[in-house]
């Protein structure tokens, strides 16, 4: 949709003037500019509306503390939800959106909810967040064996069709089965024991036989499960042990003298606002981020 990919075959027709806005995963901002030039330098003309609009959803996204920094100095985070911010003010035709929820907290994701829907946009969404494709979309597109399957209705509906669809497969080809079967034994009879005029039966016994191997194939790679061995080691006392860790970018603290001791079995979770600094802590442990100071011993057997 978008010609940053051209299909093998076929052709994509859309209307003259049609306005196009693209949310993507990656980052496409200028890192050069301040997060205000980027948002309220408009390309066409806006009216005071659309401009209170995009203060709100400067403020629903909590843009506003960091409107004046350059783009290049935010976190990933932030810039997600600056390029966010850009693209629904823009006022599209269609609105494309690549897993946009991420980087969003609750409150972002219900105001983001709000928006859409009371929106007359087109809208053509890629999450991995069902709650959301629930709420807000009103067809379901699924991607099945290089074919896009169309469901009418929310997210529910989609799983109960599918459900139903999966089951009519099983019954199908258990069917097939049997058809096959049948024929095969007639295949393996001595030649004497056929009727003379068989050639158009054996025809169709090739066909059944490739269908049913196909059929089975597929059905079979689709539920495959993932079966990992994994090699047996024994788990020293010491995880990880953090003594007043400290990490500063400039006049954002991320950490102040943080100490703790990881314990064998403990499952922790990590919470708090975009920005703040989570997953450079992340980071931290495993040593892709530097620490300003104190000190961080990792077990001699631990294995991120």
């Amino acid at each position: 949709m978008l010609d940053e990919e051209h299909p093998s075959d076929g052709t994509i027709e859309r209307r003259d003037g049609l306005r196009i806005a693209y949310l993507a995963q990656d980052n496409r901002l200028d890192d050069t500019q301040t997060v205000r030039d980027v948002l309220y330098n408009f390309d066409v003309d806006v009216d005071w509306e659309q401009t209170v609009e995009l203060d709100i959803a400067v403020n629903k996204l909590n843009i506003m503390p960091y409107l004046d920094q350059i783009v290049g100095s935010l976190s990933g985070g932030e810039k997600k939800r600056v390029a966010l911010a850009k693209v629904l003010m823009g006022n599209p035709d269609i609105l494309i959106l690549d897993e946009p929820t991420n980087h969003l907290d609750l409150s972002m994701i219900e105001w983001l909810e709000r928006y859409l829907k009371k929106s007359h946009m087109t809208l053509l969404m890629v999450t991995h967040d069902r709650y959301f494709l629930e709420r807000v979309c009103t067809d379901i597109f699924e991607l099945h064996r290089g074919k896009i399957v169309a469901f009418p209705g929310n997210y529910s509906y989609y799983l109960e069709k599918k459900a139903a669809r999966e089951e009519h497969e099983q019954q199908q080809l258990h069917k097939l089965k049997q058809v096959y079967r049948h024929e095969l034994s007639w295949m393996k009879r001595a030649p004497s024991g056929r009727q003379t005029k068989s050639t158009a039966r054996e025809g169709r016994f090739a066909g059944i036989e490739d269908s049913y191997e196909d059929n089975k194939d597929i059905l079979f790679h689709e539920q495959a499960k993932l079966v990992l061995s994994v090699e047996k080691r024994q788990l020293g006392g010491k995880i990880i042990n953090l003594h007043k860790i400290k990490k500063s970018f400039g006049e954002k603290k991320i950490l102040a003298e943080f100490s703790h001791e990881f314990r064998h079995n403990e499952r922790i979770g990590i919470i708090g606002k975009n920005g703040v600094g989570k997953s450079t802590f992340v980071r931290m442990l495993l040593g892709e981020e530097s620490i300003d100071s104190g000190k961080m011993q990792t077990g001699e057997t631990v294995v991120f």
